[in-house]
């Protein structure tokens, strides 16, 4: 859908004249305002990912049965990038365990302590 045909589906529903919609600065706030929701729509129908992977060893901080990874340790990390977790899996011997248990605490990400392994992180980010 083109901006032009959403400028006419708000006018269909009665929220604002033609005139109105054409006005230089008021256009502009409307026209804004649809690109941030066509945004955050595109964000959850269809977001962007980014992989990484986390080697988990007898050095990593560990808490009450969980890995904590600092997010801004990701690789390519900028601040308001990092979005959530899309999925977990856990590499260990050979042996895969997708889904694994994780919690998000602001700043940090607590994984399943399953031992030495990797864990291969997809997770949603903002567009670049």
């Amino acid at each position: 859908m083109r901006l032009g045909e959403l400028k006419s589906e708000i006018m269909t529903l009665g929220f604002e004249e033609a005139a109105t919609m054409s006005d230089g600065e008021y256009g502009l706030i409307v026209a804004n305002g649809i690109n941030r929701a066509m945004q955050q729509i595109a964000l959850e129908v269809a977001p962007v990912t980014s992989e990484f992977e986390f080697v988990c060893d007898e050095d990593s901080v560990r808490s009450g049965g969980y890995v904590v990874f600092d997010i801004s340790l990701i690789p390519e990390y900028e601040e308001g990038d990092y979005l959530g977790v899309s999925s977990v899996m856990f590499v260990s011997g050979g042996e895969m365990v997708f889904g694994s248990v994780f919690k998000e605490l602001p700043g940090r990400l607590y994984l399943e302590d399953r031992g030495s392994g990797v864990f291969y992180i997809e997770y949603k980010r903002r567009p670049r």
